[in-house]
């Protein structure tokens, strides 16, 4: 999937018995290189510029993680609903859901079916930076490097051409 500078290729699924340990093991890479491969031809671990994992519970019991389902499962406890397992391809399946439990608790009607996706687009302020350590909060430069623009995911060079302009920002706020 393009995002920014670079494409971002993935996933696998394997299972992890220590959740502090999401590391991404030369095997995946191995795999998701020869997978892509039929497609960019010349990929290489050369090609690699950064790499990240994440943690998707899954409900069930299986060997192959392959074989588990991809439902979610929603679960209520007292006033905190919690939403287990699923993909990002069946979220609005489990928000219409979750939407319905809480409308019925609240005793409003809503309607679900049939709206349409809001195109969201993110509010990009002449200075972007600034707006974001006013008002997101950013504490540190790496705040908006890491997390709010993610840059060493989305950019070729990690976000090193950025680098400066994020520090002149932190300065400028704080006088």
């Amino acid at each position: 999937m393009p995002v920014g500078e670079v494409i971002i290729i993935g996933t696998t699924d394997i299972i992890i018995q220590d959740p502090e340990d999401f590391t991404v093991g030369k095997d995946e890479i191995n795999y998701i290189l020869e997978s892509a491969s039929a497609i960019l031809h010349g990929l290489t671990s050369k090609d690699i510029i950064t790499e990240f994992s994440g943690i998707r519970p899954l409900i069930g019991n299986a060997e192959d993680p392959g074989k588990l389902p991809r439902d979610f499962v929603i679960s209520e406890d007292g006033n905190i609903i919690n939403v287990f397992g699923g993909k990002l391809t069946n979220f609005r399946a489990a928000s219409r859901n979750v939407a319905k439990l809480v409308s019925a608790r609240l005793n409003v009607k809503i309607r679900t079916k049939g709206m349409p996706v809001i195109a969201y687009q993110r509010h990009e302020p002449a200075d972007k930076f600034a707006h974001e350590i006013k008002y997101e909060c950013a504490i540190f430069p790496e705040d908006i490097m890491r997390r709010r623009e993610a840059f060493q995911i989305y950019r070729e060079d990690m976000g090193k051409s950025e680098e400066k302009a994020v520090k002149k920002a932190f300065k400028e706020a704080r006088n």
